[in-house]
């Protein structure tokens, strides 16, 4: 397991600069960012589309309870603007201390640079992400965007598994779906020591999904899985994306978007796991 290494911020400038990172690809125009800092260290990392003026109110009482679970270790929240967030970023830093969360100030990045949200200056050129490099080193995806991130989700619906049924392919560890109860034996495996280093130690994250022509309802197992694979090497946006696909009424699927949406740590999610039967 590769020992997490210790990175200090600065300053607002390399923490803004950290966000692709932390995220794990770089946010689109008018997106939101909120980075929690727990007992001096950066902990939950959220993005969320700009929702409007009028709209900022609801959208704070919706990541309210997310950002609630760092209490009472939770010391402070910071909330970053990208390019057209102009300005939303200090509304719903506000909307947020209002409903008791501890706040402590707005920026906004635009052209490489950043600045206090609240009063549009000094602008400071983007620190530099001291954190991609141990990104990379340990594996993990920095995506140009979403988008590019739901790239790397491959259908390929022209190959055959050799001994029939679905097959998830998670960097050479292979999970065959023929029933629920292979879905759920492939998910307890996910909880214990050999799969957990296999997801440690191969460098970047090369997912493919492969299925079928009669992969019908098993495609939503894959996808579950696929997202379990993902939230344990702590990659929550690949997670979301892979729910995003499943059917809405999926009740895998729904009960791990709702404990995503309470931001379920990687190591909770592990224990839940390893205790299902192998």
């Amino acid at each position: 397991m590769t020992t997490p290494e210790k990175i200090r911020v600065s300053g607002p400038s390399v923490l803004a600069a950290m966000v692709p990172s932390l995220l794990g690809f770089t946010p689109a125009d008018g997106s939101l960012v909120v980075i929690t800092l727990v007992d001096r260290r950066v902990g939950m990392t959220a993005r969320v589309d700009d929702p409007g003026v009028d709209k900022v109110e609801g959208l704070a009482a919706e990541l309210a309870p997310a950002l609630r679970r760092g209490e009472p270790e939770l010391t402070g929240l910071v909330v970053i603007g990208w390019q057209a967030a102009t300005g939303v970023a200090s509304d719903l830093m506000w909307a947020l201390r209002r409903l008791g969360l501890p706040t402590i100030e707005a920026l906004v990045v635009q052209d490489g640079r950043v600045a206090d949200d609240c009063c549009q200056g000094p602008w400071q050129p983007l620190g530099t992400d001291v954190l991609r490099p141990v990104t990379v080193v340990q594996g993990q995806v920095n995506a140009d965007s979403r988008e590019d991130l739901e790239d790397r989700i491959t259908w390929c619906g022209s190959v055959k598994p050799p001994h029939g049924g679905d097959q998830l392919i998670v960097d050479g560890w292979r999970a065959t779906v023929h029933t629920v109860d292979d879905r759920d034996h492939a998910l307890a495996m996910f909880g214990h020591a050999s799969v957990e280093k296999l997801a440690q130690d191969v460098e970047g994250l090369s997912l493919t999904l492969r299925f079928t022509p009669t992969w019908g309802p098993k495609r939503d197992d894959l996808l579950a899985l696929l997202a379990v694979a993902a939230w344990l090497r702590g990659n929550g946006a690949l997670a979301s994306i892979a729910l995003d696909q499943a059917s809405t009424g999926h009740s895998l699927s729904m009960l791990l978007r709702q404990a995503l949406a309470v931001t379920l740590p990687p190591a909770e999610l592990r224990k839940l796991l390893a205790s299902m039967p192998a």
